[in-house]
């Protein structure tokens, strides 16, 4: 964001969602590119960008699907698993726990939630919700100013706010996507806007420069070598797209699109 000879920012994402502050972190992140400094920036959106990933990309000034790109799920999920039955009956063990106050040990799998229970946490999930389709709303039509435009746009977005996954043709009718393109269009898209905002016409296409500090799996566990910010372990990260769906991502309901 402050690096003067960046005119501009292309995001790629690929990515099921994530948690509610963590999205909210990366939203303000790409904001801060965009609206505080002015700063262009395009969404290339890969196999998924649904639920965090969408949250984060809603912020952009233009985002770009695949047809075959899964995104929206706009949405938020707690949810647990109920072994008392199980425990009590089938072996004969049953929890004993002690707590300060009678909400320490919500959604614990050895107690059955209490209609309280359920009250709490689907208030608390009803707010993170409103939160997320705020905050949709406020980027897609941060450019609009035709009050019936805008309000046809909030319309459309809110009828497939409820938890769905749609294709990038979906999306677009939905008012999710700008429109539907590769990462070498999107990056045709970047440069023409980069160009516009910052006077630089008639130059070549401006140079994308990849961020050298992505981190591993191993950086993320301490395995880095002495001395050295980055150690390239392609074969790893390799590996580890190659699990199936539900099994790199076991919290997200995308599992049944494997």
């Amino acid at each position: 964001a402050k690096d003067v000879s960046v005119k501009g920012v292309l995001l790629r994402i690929n990515s099921p969602g994530g948690t509610v502050g963590m999205s909210q972190e990366l939203n303000a992140a790409v904001k801060r590119v965009s609206v505080t400094h002015k700063k262009p920036v395009v969404v290339s959106m890969g196999d998924l960008t649904a639920s965090g990933g969408y949250y984060t990309a809603c912020a952009a000034d233009r985002i770009i699907a695949n047809p075959g790109t899964l995104t929206a799920s706009i949405g938020v999920i707690i949810s647990t698993m109920d072994f008392s039955d199980l425990m009590k009956e089938k072996l004969g063990v049953q929890a004993v726990t002690i707590k300060s106050g009678k909400f320490k040990d919500i959604l614990s799998p050895y107690r059955k939630p209490t209609p309280e229970d359920r009250a709490l946490v689907q208030a608390l999930v009803n707010s993170s919700y409103q939160d997320f389709l705020n905050t949709v709303i406020e980027g897609r039509t941060r450019f609009i100013t035709d009050p019936k435009a805008k309000a046809d746009l909030t319309a459309r977005i809110t009828a497939v706010a409820d938890g769905r996954v749609v294709g990038g043709k979906e999306a677009v009718v939905a008012g999710l996507v700008d429109e539907l393109g590769d990462f070498e269009h999107a990056y045709d898209v970047l440069d023409q806007m980069a160009k516009e905002r910052f006077n630089l016409r008639g130059k070549a296409r401006l140079d994308l420069v990849s961020d050298s500090g992505r981190s591993s799996l191993l950086d993320w566990l301490g395995f880095s070598p002495v001395g050295s910010s980055h150690v390239s372990v392609a074969p790893v990260d390799v590996a580890a797209q190659m699990l199936p769906l539900s099994l790199r991502y076991p919290n997200q309901p995308l599992w049944v699109m494997e």
